[in-house]
């Protein structure tokens, strides 16, 4: 199976480290995020596509073509349109099921074997205080039923999807009304009427996009045993 690691966002909510610096290249307890995702990946991943933007480059000659074990290609996301746009980018290696995961979240390999089982699904964070953020209703099934914009949720998108080759059947969708950014979620969205998504929760999540994010990152790496850390 193939996975999709979205990496070519400017990083500006963690500027001055994102200056000469791509998000995904950042440490945490010393490890770039990017080599913590590739690590959790579940073993049925044996090639990983990396969608590349800014300071790119750095990216490639970090990770190189074999990182973890995995098979590493590149595609160049050229403007950055959104989510949506970023897996497109890909579609011309992509075939059958695959995984998409943010290249600056940190996730958990147990979460990720549960979620490969699946074959449309995104995989949600029950939080225990609500925050703004893009609402995942589901129905007492697990099924997605649609994505309310911001409102005051628990339930929170982890951006990590499972998809197939269903998904380049549907136009992409604008984040928002008039935007030119093209969301991944608002796409998958949009399958529902036709196929069933499940909503799978995982246990843990830890989203890397502000300088708040990555102090709690440090935090946990930090208490854990020294052999877990690196």
């Amino acid at each position: 199976m193939q996975a999709v690691i979205l990496a070519a966002g400017l990083g500006t909510r963690l500027r001055p480290l994102t200056d000469e610096t791509p998000k995904p290249l950042l440490r945490v307890g010393g490890v770039p995020l990017i080599t913590r995702t590739l690590r959790e990946l579940p073993d049925i991943i044996d090639e990983v596509i990396i969608v590349i933007g800014y300071r790119g480059e750095q990216i490639r000659t970090t990770v190189g073509d074999n990182g973890e074990g995995k098979k590493i290609r590149y595609v160049i996301q050229d403007e950055l349109k959104g989510s949506g746009h970023a897996v497109h980018a890909a579609r011309t290696l992509l075939s059958g099921r695959f995984l998409v995961l943010n290249g600056d979240d940190l996730y958990a390999r147990a979460d990720l074997d549960r979620f490969v089982e699946h074959d449309l699904a995104l995989m949600v964070r029950e939080l225990s205080v609500p925050i703004q953020s893009g609402a995942i209703v589901c129905d007492d099934r697990g099924r997605l039923v649609a994505i309310e914009e911001s409102t005051f949720t628990t339930l929170v998108n982890t951006g990590s999807y499972m998809l197939d080759d269903r998904f380049w059947e549907y136009p992409l969708v604008p984040k928002a009304a008039g935007a030119t950014e093209l969301g991944l979620p608002q796409t998958i969205a949009g399958m529902v009427k036709g196929h069933t998504v499940a909503v799978v929760r995982s246990n843990f999540w830890m989203p890397v996009g502000t300088h708040e994010e990555l102090a709690r990152a440090e935090a946990h790496f930090a208490a854990l045993a020294p052999e877990l850390i690196s």
